[in-house]
């Protein structure tokens, strides 16, 4: 759990250029809180004296006229300036909180752009998205309701009870004083703890929902199509139930401290009106001043309240603020800098004894004893990659074969430095990946991935992410060399066809083309390509790898499968089994060899096809 006072410092610290208008919107609030104490008492004298000379025994009223008159006019001069006051106060104050909000989140974004893409493997994309927006939005309370309130609370009680001593009563004040500490310094923060947690626990079902939601709506298809809409709705149920509840919660704590701050306002203003009705009994006060103090003690609660009123909110503001801290401050997997890509073609990249471990991935807990039902745990650490150590030959297709789960795809993750390696090394012509910038190294190495995105966009956009000055007939050659010139031309818009959301208005093949066509366009050495044509038949997935070999002759290209057939296409073969390498060489002469894995991956292949066609 992170302090407070370390949070309010962070948000202080984004927001650095906004905090003039926060400055006199606090200003503002305190001129208009001050003018309404004495709108309200001057109104209550004006009518107490009135009353008087009425029922004075011979009442003037031409004297009773002119005090009507020049009260009720500084009434409503005193009505005009509040109400400036009070829309200057609201316009800079929400001012203040809209920019805040837009520079916290554009802080956000750069906090959390060096830890990508690592990030995508250790937070779910829904709580990402809640925390990028929601949590967002619930800060601006702190700047638009906490500053002023908080100033406010302090200097406005505190100057009219003293201005109420010096020109009215000494005990007055000193009566009503306790009350509004009480209400302004003490309730509000009384159950700041349960409170805290209260808002935090619901800022994280809040976040599940969203993440629910977003797996819902993603999946819509295969929602429906497997018949798990209902089950699916009673989930939804479950998670806005705990909103809900926590929800209560949060509000129980709000309306306790309510309750409390309006019993103390009455008090108050009763024990003023009660020792008051006292004092002018016996001479010491006038009736008039009797009315200034009732008012006084009833109107100092207002500014009291904006702390009472922020309290909860603020709690909300603070937890949310507490969950984008968390990942916006987490220490990158990756650190920034480093030196340059080694100069001249890459001739070799070596992974040396390289073991590693996604974060928070554990085995099942296991029990090692239970002395006196004391049972003690171990969590044992669930290696991707084990003692790994193999080279691919610059300027050769290597395939790297594998069942689901054997560790393929986190070769590439390293290799393109989302994660280092726990133990070990990753080299590039000798030179350790670790101590090469980030940016250099994805620039001349490029992925090809099963789950590459596709903005909601044209296909021209799309490509152009790889190269912004690409002219078309540069779209249209690598297009061309990944099958997909004919589909684009056939469209009625051509490359400004749009993709849709998540590449929806293609078919899966067309989407895998499309990002094998967007990478081509880099001048990346490497080509990593993992399950690149998964969703193509095998005589197109054969002609496209074919292309992409012609076109890039001189790359050094990485193909991910698990499709033993594939590794026939390549120079080197690398067949692995949870984690570690368990066979490498020329895939020909692998296969030939009965005895080994790659040719019973083969033949396991050929024996699934087989039924799959008698079927």
């Amino acid at each position: 759990m992170i302090k407070r006072s370390e949070l309010a410092r962070q948000l202080v610290s984004v927001t650095k250029p906004v905090m003039w208008p926060l400055i006199l919107s606090t200003l503002c609030r305190i001129v208009d809180q001050v003018l309404g104490i004495i709108l309200l008492s001057l109104g209550a004298w004006g009518l107490v004296t009135i009353g008087l000379e009425y029922t004075h025994p011979t009442p003037d009223t031409a004297t009773i006229s002119h005090t009507a008159g020049v009260t009720f006019g500084w009434m409503i001069g005193i009505a005009f300036i509040k109400a400036l006051m009070r829309y200057l106060e609201q316009f800079l104050g929400h001012f203040c909180a809209f920019r805040s909000l837009e520079l916290l989140r554009t802080d956000f974004f750069n906090k959390i752009w060096p830890q990508a893409p690592a990030i995508q493997h250790t937070t779910k994309s829904g709580d990402l998205l809640a925390r990028a927006t929601k949590d967002n939005d619930r800060i601006e309370v702190f700047y638009a309701h906490t500053g002023a309130p908080a100033v406010a609370a302090v200097v406005v009680p505190l100057g009219a009870l003293i201005w109420l001593g010096a020109s009215i009563s000494w005990i007055a004040a000193l009566i009503i004083l306790p009350f509004v500490a009480l209400a302004a310094y003490v309730v509000p923060f009384a159950f700041s703890g349960p409170a805290h947690r209260a808002a935090r626990h619901m800022l994280r079902v809040r976040g599940d929902l969203t993440q629910h939601l977003t797996d819902t709506t993603q999946g819509m298809r295969e929602v429906l199509g497997f018949g798990y809409g209902p089950r699916r709705l009673t989930e939804t149920d479950a998670i806005s139930q705990q909103v809900g509840e926590a929800a209560f919660a949060n509000r129980l704590t709000s309306g306790i401290r309510r309750s409390l701050c309006e019993g103390l306002r009455l008090f108050a203003v009763l024990t003023t009106v009660l020792v008051g009705a006292n004092a002018v009994r016996d001479g010491s006060l006038s009736l008039p001043d009797l009315a200034i103090c009732a008012t006084v003690a009833l109107c100092v609660f207002t500014p009291a309240r904006g702390t009472e009123d922020f309290a909860d909110d603020l709690e909300r503001s603070f937890a949310a603020a507490e969950r984008m801290s968390i990942i916006k401050y987490r220490e990158p997997f990756v650190p920034e800098g480093g030196d340059p890509m080694p100069e001249g073609p890459i001739n070799t990249i070596s992974f040396r004894n390289v073991t590693f471990t996604y974060p928070g991935m554990t085995d099942t807990v296991r029990d090692l004893d239970d002395a006196d039902r004391g049972v003690t745990v171990q969590r044992v650490r669930k290696q991707a990659l084990r003692d790994v150590s193999v080279d691919f030959p610059g300027g050769q297709h290597t395939a790297v074969v594998g069942v689901s789960g054997s560790g393929k795809s986190t070769m590439v993750h390293m290799l393109l430095r989302h994660f280092d390696p726990d133990a070990g090394e990753i080299t590039i012509n000798g030179a350790p990946t670790t101590r090469i910038n980030p940016d250099d190294l994805r620039t001349a190495v490029t992925e090809v991935s099963q789950a590459s995105h596709l903005f909601n966009t044209s296909i021209a956009e799309n490509l152009r992410l790889a190269k912004l000055d690409a002219t078309d007939d540069e779209l249209w050659d690598a297009l061309r060399v990944a099958g997909m010139e004919h589909d684009v031309q056939n469209s009625p818009r051509g490359l400004d066809t749009p993709v849709g959301e998540f590449g929806t208005e293609l078919s899966g093949g067309q989407v895998q083309r499309l990002t094998i066509a967007r990478a081509l366009l880099t001048d990346a050495q490497v080509l990593v390509l993992d399950e690149y044509t998964s969703h193509l038949n095998q005589e197109l997935a054969h002609q496209v790898g074919e292309q992409v070999k012609a076109a890039r002759p001189n790359a050094t290209i990485i193909e991910i499968t698990h499709q033993p057939a594939s590794a026939l296409d390549a120079d080197n073969v690398i067949v692995m089994e949870a984690g570690r390498i368990v066979e490498q060489g020329e895939p020909h002469a692998l296969a030939a060899d009965k005895n080994s894995i790659l040719a019973r991956l083969l033949q396991r292949w050929d024996d699934m096809e087989a039924a799959a066609t008698q079927h």
